[in-house]
């Protein structure tokens, strides 16, 4: 797989050349899938638990799959418009806290016995104000999605997807706006963001059409490298756990350029989650589990993991 992504990510220039390679992306390992299937058959389970069976070992490419070897990735971006926003600074002493293991990341990974990466896109220089001008161009934003390719390896057996940073929720949640999807875009959004999201949406509107415009123009850093990511495990067949509003509309992107491209997707919800992401799961054909240990925002994924591992 490595040999496969590297050679992949050197000739990955520009728009052009990632929307050639998304409609090769591999299908599911159907005798692992078969296996699966054969197994709950004959057991007692809910629906979900044999579905996220399934879903794991199609996958993998095995029954029983296994995971003895998960990954927390965080995508950590700042956007312009929260350039002057108290939450900059306050997220940056919490990144700060994960390099040195003093944070609630490192607490939860280590509970769940999960690998912990952290990202960091160009934290002192922010992203452009998207209510002014694009967020990125494309050479940049082509740039961070090769770029997020790197967070997948060889070996790993689920992988879990989350961005952080000032602005990130406000970015999925105008995305989401010019996705059409507006409950979405109002639950992930604070008061009085409205008009901010009409802003962006008005001023963008020529690109509202195309998928990977739209990422330029509204969206960061850590939605673009969450989407390489996305892509590089389909690659190479490695389960992901979408965490949190970055993942989710990176992968409702992609589900944009090609309805095949997030089945190796699942959704981890927590208590309190936005309702509206049930319907988007829904459209996207994925699953969402929301397992009693994802009591907080930040538990979602490292909660999935855990209940994975009660099922499989």
């Amino acid at each position: 797989m490595d040999a496969q992504k590297n050679k992949t990510e050197q000739f990955l220039q520009g728009f052009a050349d990632i929307l050639r390679i998304i409609p090769d992306l591999p299908p599911v390992e159907l005798e692992a899938v078969s296996a699966a299937r054969t197994y709950w058959a004959s057991r007692k389970a809910g629906i979900q638990e044999s579905e996220l069976s399934v879903w794991l070992g199609g996958w993998q490419g095995r029954f029983p799959p296994k995971l003895s070897r998960p990954r927390l990735t965080l995508f950590a971006s700042h956007h312009g418009i929260m350039a002057d926003s108290l939450e900059l600074g306050e997220i940056n002493r919490r990144i700060e806290g994960v390099i040195g293991c003093d944070d609630r990341f490192c607490e939860m990974a280590v509970a769940v016995d999960a690998e912990l990466r952290l990202f960091e896109l160009n934290l002192s220089l922010p992203a452009l104000d998207f209510t002014k001008e694009q967020s990125m161009g494309e050479g940049e934003c082509a740039g961070l999605i090769v770029y997020g390719m790197t967070a997948v390896e060889a070996g790993q057996d689920i992988l879990v997807l989350k961005g952080i940073g000032a602005g990130v929720e406000l970015s999925a949640a105008t995305l989401a706006a010019a996705l059409g999807k507006n409950e979405l875009a109002a639950q992930w959004s604070a008061a009085g963001d409205d008009k901010t999201i009409s802003s962006a949406l008005s001023l963008h509107a020529a690109s509202l059409e195309k998928p990977l415009d739209l990422l330029r123009c509204i969206g960061g850093r850590d939605i673009a490298a969450i989407m390489g990511a996305i892509i590089a495990a389909r690659m190479g067949r490695v389960p992901i756990v979408l965490d949190g509003s970055s993942a989710l509309i990176a992968a409702a992107l992609l589900h944009k350029i090609d309805n095949r491209s997030v089945q190796h997707c699942i959704y981890a919800g927590y208590k309190g989650d936005a309702a509206a992401t049930n319907d988007l799961c829904r459209e996207l054909g994925i699953i969402k589990t929301t397992p009693e240990a994802a009591t907080e925002k930040d538990a979602a994924g490292v909660a999935a993991i855990e209940f994975l591992r009660t099922i499989r």
